[in-house]
């Protein structure tokens, strides 16, 4: 292989993976925001229901938790590694 070709091949690569890793960086902060604003939502309509501020408060992070549990970068591998498994 020429030199010129393995560097074409390794520039590719390159920024393949950086758009890549871009994109799943920008779609992961584009979905916690969307849980954020989720939760918010619900807070605000279990104060609307009469619960106390506190217990809506609980309510609603625990509500919120389990989506941003699951949008951590770590939770993706394993979940990608524990699939590949199969």
């Amino acid at each position: 292989m020429r030199a010129r070709a393995v560097g074409s091949l390794i520039w590719t690569t390159f920024t393949g993976t950086t758009k890549l890793v871009t994109r799943l960086y920008l779609a992961l902060r584009h979905c916690r925001n969307i849980v954020k604003k989720g939760k918010k939502v619900f807070y605000n309509s279990l104060i609307e229901s009469g619960l106390p501020r506190s217990l809506a408060n609980d309510i609603a992070r625990t509500y919120a938790q389990s989506g941003l549990e699951l949008l951590k970068v770590r939770r993706i591998i394993r979940i990608a590694r524990d699939a590949a498994d199969f």
